[in-house]
């Protein structure tokens, strides 16, 4: 991994929301995530809602504001941009929702849902044309244009939904569930889309999802999140063989298998997953961890690199890859 190749950079980024009162404390959505997006790669997160996923996927997009850390889009800061700047920043990166119906305004034509990104802008020359190139680039046609989004089926919102963070030719697409509220048949419409416009436009993704086969299906490399913190990062292939962190393997257990001979043992984790306004001490895990050592309740893993591409947050293994202190022992009980 080059500077050249990175596209965006999160630093220890954290966000932490302020309570009402005392009693209801600081929620820590996100808690101290480092981690690289490459140029032209499919960076898939996972974890189980109320992880921060979507937290973070607006922090880097810039719909919030991060308490702390850094986050940095083709070498720019861009963690306390305001006004004019930030403006100029939202070309670069656009975002798709989950629910289509819930994000676009329902008094609107689709025209004028299109038009809308240009007149932000200020660039409304020879827009007609680039409205038909966007409808083109999502398989819709320009009799679609004059509809409102009630008369479009889930599928062609969601279509809409994406010509419409295409529209100024952004470089990072954070995808928020974006297949997540529609049917079987038309998630995989949208996923084939996606790759697509990818190809094409050589697009970068930041892909949340709860779906593991989602994720599986369309990730170069897929980040796995718990309680506000990332820990585990791979290549899918490497995520998906060699799977290192006690919660991943938990996840990946309950992914459904064809062959019944290649499915895996389920992992049930016992226990509820802790406040994050009011997180373990130690490895946040620690709680429902089935290999949990008394170093994991005291002391917090860094998410460290154990072979090329590959870090993971857990005692379990050391700087080298090897296995950590009474290990062995803590993985056969």
């Amino acid at each position: 991994m080059t500077e050249n190749n990175v596209l965006l950079r999160a630093d220890g980024v954290k966000m932490h929301f302020k309570g009402k009162n005392r009693r209801s404390g600081t929620v820590k959505a996100v808690d101290g995530i480092t981690f690289d997006i490459l140029k032209g790669e499919t960076f898939g997160v996972v974890g189980e809602s109320g992880c921060g996923k979507s937290t973070l996927g607006r922090l880097l997009i810039r719909l919030l504001d991060p308490t702390e850390g850094t986050i940095t889009l083709e070498g720019e800061d861009v963690s306390r941009l305001k006004g004019r700047a930030l403006k100029e920043m939202r070309k670069k990166a656009q975002i798709i929702f989950q629910d289509p119906s819930a994000c676009l305004n329902p008094r609107r034509t689709v025209r004028q849902i299109l038009l809308e990104p240009f007149e932000i802008h200020g660039m409304t020359q020879n827009v007609d044309a680039r409205i038909h190139e966007l409808l083109t680039l999502v398989g819709l046609d320009d009799y679609h244009l004059s509809r409102y989004p009630h008369e479009l089926s889930g599928g062609q919102k969601q279509r809409i939904g994406i010509a419409r963070a295409l529209a100024l030719e952004p470089k990072l697409i954070i995808c928020d569930e974006a297949v997540s509220a529609l049917d079987v048949s038309v998630q995989a419409q949208v996923l084939n889309l996606l790759q697509e416009l990818k190809e094409k436009l050589g697009l970068t993704y930041f892909f949340i999802s709860h779906n593991l086969n989602v994720v599986y299906q369309v990730s170069d490399r897929v980040g796995v999140m718990y309680l506000g913190k990332m820990v585990e990062i791979a290549a899918y292939d490497q995520l998906y063989e060699k799977r290192c962190h006690p919660y991943t393997e938990a996840l990946l257990s309950a992914i459904p298998q064809v062959d019944q001979d290649a499915q895996t043992a389920r992992i049930h984790l016992e226990g509820e997953v802790p406040s994050p306004s009011n997180p373990p001490a130690g490895c946040r895990f620690h709680t429902r961890c089935p290999k949990c050592m008394d170093r994991c309740r005291q002391e917090e893993p860094p998410l460290r690199e154990i072979e090329a591409g590959h870090f993971v947050a857990c005692h379990l293994y050391d700087g080298e890859g090897k296995s950590g202190d009474n290990a062995a022992e803590a993985a056969s009980q």
